[in-house]
């Protein structure tokens, strides 16, 4: 039997892509698949590629902006994780996820500017 990889997991992260409208269900399921990765799979940990597309995901949601609020939550919740470490480095692909979803997500101006600073200068800082 083959067991899935962080491949296929992003793979089946990328199907949420495919959909018209992403609710903040479609997000939570995509976070807890994350999860799930991260949990069965102690050799091959998800990597940026994942993270990546779980961003692309929230980035979609639409809906109240209660929801969206918690679909931003998930991508902060990611990126915190990269910082750490925890899916291997940060890269420009990760990053503009995270400026996308940023840009999609946050309705408070100064907020969104204050996030997407702090966002370029740890990207530009490697």
């Amino acid at each position: 039997m083959i067991s899935p990889d962080h491949t296929s997991y992003t793979i089946a992260l990328g199907s949420w892509l495919g959909k018209e409208q992403v609710s903040i269900a479609d997000a939570e399921r995509a976070e807890a698949l994350l999860r799930q990765t991260v949990e069965r799979n102690q050799k091959d940990k998800p990597d940026c590629h994942v993270v990546s597309t779980l961003m692309q995901v929230c980035a979609r949601v639409t809906g109240t902006p209660k929801e969206r609020e918690s679909a931003f939550g998930i991508v902060r919740r990611a990126m915190e994780a990269c910082w750490r470490g925890e899916y291997g480095e940060a890269n420009h692909v990760v990053y503009a996820s995270c400026m996308k979803a940023v840009n999609h997500l946050c309705d408070d101006d100064a907020q969104k500017r204050q996030m997407l600073s702090v966002l370029f200068e740890r990207c530009i800082q490697g």
